[in-house]
């Protein structure tokens, strides 16, 4: 909620011409003009200001607002990555049950599975489509 409150809070103040404006960084008499006192008094003033501003344009609505953009925005974007990686998906069922090298083997892999290097028949079994990169090579220990 934090970064959802600040971007909030920011525009807000954006919005809001009178605090667009530059801050007085050389001599002036908002800051060298006068005492401290009146230094601090100009800054408690425009403290008091923003947080009145932030008070009236700043509601639970419009923080509810901003996160519902938020995550609609995270799960449009995570939903097409989702699509993407579903959509290259090849089916499995069709695949023999002995199948033990290649992307069907890979697919029936599970946490109790036991992995080992594949024999030089069992390699050549996988049959590749054109242009296709082998994918992972386990070797031995040297």
């Amino acid at each position: 909620i934090a970064s959802i409150l600040s971007d909030t809070i920011r525009n807000t103040l954006i919005d809001n011409p009178e605090f667009r404006k530059a801050l007085p960084i050389g001599p002036c008499s908002e800051y060298s003009g006068g005492s401290q006192c009146e230094v601090d008094n100009f800054l408690k003033q425009q403290l008091e200001s923003a947080m009145s501003l932030i008070q009236t344009n700043v509601t639970s609505g419009l923080l509810h607002e901003q996160m519902t953009k938020k995550y609609s925005m995270h799960n449009s974007r995570a939903g097409e990555l989702r699509r993407n990686i579903t959509s290259r998906k090849r089916p499995i069922e069709d695949q023999a049950e002995d199948n033990c090298v290649g992307y069907y083997a890979a697919c029936r892999l599970t946490l109790n599975s036991v992995v080992r290097a594949s024999s030089v028949e069992e390699r050549n079994r996988v049959v590749l489509e054109e242009g296709r990169l082998r994918g992972l090579t386990v070797r031995e220990e040297t």
